[in-house]
């Protein structure tokens, strides 16, 4: 499986590149950060071409980042966008996966000559399904199979029995038969409390026809006692049928001795009602005189008002008057000069003449108010004559009562008529149904004699279902012995460990000259000479330490990441599909020049099978490698410039 071109926009450091990555040998990626120059190439973002090929496929780089992390935030616009086109023997992919804030779109298709043909599923779950089918691993397997970094390179050696076992598994595909070993022990679990079902069932309906036979008993002694229950209340019904027909026949009788009255009732109310509507008018009469003299004592009041009003503004003028010349010598407000004799002449005349008119004001309102009191007078006898002319409706009032309640306790008799008619329907369809009731227990009965025959039946299914789980049984319990830890596991690990042994020695024969070896194993003897499952990598130098601890630093790197370079042969030779590209991110850290130049040889061979070899490095190994590009980053982003992957 061929990664034919890759695209990325607004990706982690990298805001723009487009780059070929099938059949580019051995390449270096090295970077120059002139946002930092104390970084020399750190933080240029040269591992973000391996993050985007990673983050494409499955939605995370090969250092764990995800979601908004993975946007460039210089960027004012748009999101992350990764575009990966796939060669897979012949047939064309392309995946699309963008980031923008909280929100991502995954996009599958398929190339069709010139044309793409989606196979994007509804959730970008069954999309991502699909790209593990088309890569043929998962994330963890392809992130192992192709990816070695400094940061991601394991302490194999270090490492507890416990988590060597795990990971070896893991790479082995092992894991899978553990899976097959857990389907294979849920069968035979599942088959056992099936077998355990199986053998209540048959139990159950061995017991269920003794059941069975006492419940027909039971239902036949219940169908007599329903049928005498059943006569008995269509008789007591049967009963309270005539005894409501007897109260229905008096009630209307009753009712129409009544009713003879009512047209003579009727004739009579209405002609009280009639004389009680003339008491209406009267009334009417005396209600009216009295809103007339209300309002002429309205009216009243108010010119009683005005004559107040006017009297107090003759006293107001009159004092006025007699206090003019009391004015004379002080200053006016407006111009500030003294009053004299002079100036209050004009102000006595003015004040006498109000007076005079405030007077004349006075005596017409008095005039109006003697005609108002009189017509007052008058409206209060009117209203004594129309209240004296209400008759007396006491007699008549009685006589309505009287009437009303003889004309109800004629509707009231029909009522009861009624009622007691319903009464005697409701009863005789109470007889109708229960003549007409069939005996639950007829339809009880026939089922329970069913389902005694079906326990007879089931007995002899039972037998045979019990039989048969037993057969299947045997064999299930034989597929755990073959997938359990004794079984092909086993086996599969004796083949793995001669594999994992010649590929790490291989590795440590080119970077260390043969001088340490590694021997990886997966079983111990203990104290006792007893043989038992133990994992671990026993390491020795020829010119050193004789274990792992004992070694130097530098010879401790070259341990870890040849075992890990081993595992990844190993992860490499179970992937279904083989990917031709490998990723070396700053493996060459602290190795001597000795160091480098065996371990160039080892990516070299690594390139010659995987057809690529990108090298992330911040050491100028333009000796070794001649195919470069330089990320270079600058203000926030990071571009791409040479032309080994163009």
């Amino acid at each position: 499986m061929k990664f034919t071109n890759l695209e990325i926009e607004n990706f982690l450091a990298i805001k723009e590149a487009k780059v070929r990555l099938d059949g580019r040998g051995l390449v270096l990626i090295q970077g120059e950060n002139l946002d930092d120059t104390s970084q020399d190439s750190n933080g240029a973002g040269k591992s973000s071409l391996a993050d985007a090929l990673s983050w494409a496929l499955y939605g995370v780089t090969a250092r764990g980042e995800s979601g908004n992390d993975v946007i460039n935030n210089r960027v004012k616009r748009g999101g992350a966008k990764v575009c990966l086109d796939i060669d897979d023997a012949g047939t064309g992919y392309r995946i699309e996966r963008t980031r923008l804030k909280g929100k991502g779109t995954l996009d599958v298709y398929r190339r069709d000559k010139s044309a793409l043909v989606s196979l994007t599923k509804g959730t970008m779950k069954l999309s991502q399904d699909l790209i593990d089918k088309i890569i043929g691993c998962s994330a963890d397997v392809f992130a192992n199979a192709i990816y070695s970094g400094q940061e991601r390179t394991p302490d194999l050696p270090g490492m507890t029995d416990k988590m060597l076992k795990l990971l070896i598994e893991e790479a082995a595909g092992i894991n899978r038969l553990e899976r097959s070993y857990k389907i294979a022990r849920e069968r035979m679990n599942d088959r056992s409390k099936e077998l355990a079902a199986r053998e209540s069932v048959l139990e159950n309906n061995q017991g269920m026809v003794i059941v069975r036979a006492n419940s027909v008993e039971r239902l036949e002694r219940s169908q007599k006692e329903w049928a005498v229950a059943n006569k008995e209340e269509a008789t007591t019904l049967v009963d309270a049928t005539r005894t409501a027909q007897k109260t229905a026949t008096k009630a209307i009788a009753a009712f129409e001795a009544l009713s003879k009255e009512k047209p003579e009732l009727e004739e009579k109310l209405a002609l009280v009602s009639a004389r009680l509507s003339d008491v209406g008018r009267y009334q009417t009469a005396a209600n009216d005189a009295q809103r007339n003299a209300n309002s002429i004592t309205s009216e009243l009041r108010m010119k009683t008002a005005d004559m107040k009003r006017a009297a107090e503004a003759i006293n107001r003028l009159k004092s006025e008057r007699d206090g003019v010349n009391d004015i004379v010598g002080s200053d006016c407000r407006s111009c500030g000069k003294a009053y004299t004799e002079e100036d209050i002449v004009d102000r006595k005349l003015i004040l006498a003449a109000e007076l005079t008119d405030t007077r004349n004001h006075y005596r017409a309102l008095r005039v109006e108010y003697q005609g108002i009191d009189e017509k007052l007078s008058v409206a209060l006898s009117a209203v004594k004559t129309a209240a004296s002319a209400i008759p007396d409706t006491t007699t008549e009032l009685k006589s309505r009562d009287e009437i009303v309640r003889s004309l109800r306790a004629i509707k009231d008799g029909e009522s009861d008529a009624k009622n007691a008619a319903t009464r005697v329907r409701e009863l005789l369809e109470q007889v109708k149904r229960a003549k007409a009731r069939v005996n639950p227990n007829d339809k009880l009965l026939t089922h329970e004699q069913g389902e005694l025959e079906k326990a007879q039946a089931e007995v002899k299914k039972s037998q045979v279902l019990v039989q048969k789980i037993e057969d299947d049984l045997l064999i299930k319990r034989a597929a755990c012995q073959v997938f359990g830890p004794a079984g092909v596991r086993a086996h599969i690990l004796d083949t793995v460990t001669p594999f994992l042994n010649d590929r790490t020695n291989h590795y440590l024969s080119t970077l260390t000259d043969g001088n340490i070896s590694a021997l990886w194993s997966t079983i111990d003897t203990n104290t006792k000479g007893e043989i038992k499952e133990k994992f671990a990598i026993a390491v020795q130098s020829k010119v050193g330490a004789k274990t792992f601890k004992g070694l130097s630093g530098g010879e401790k790197r070259k341990v870890r990441l040849s075992c890990s370079m081993a595992l990844q042969d190993l992860v490499s030779s179970r992937a279904t599909k083989p990917i031709e590209i490998y990723v070396a991110d700053e493996i060459d850290h602290a190795l001597d020049e000795a160091g480098l130049e065996r371990l160039m040889s080892i990516l070299e061979e690594k390139a010659s099978d995987r057809g690529t070899v990108l090298v992330i490095s911040h050491q100028p190994l333009s000796d070794w490698i001649s195919s470069f590009v330089t990320v270079i980053k600058k203000d926030g982003v990071s571009t791409l410039e040479g032309k080994a992957l163009s």
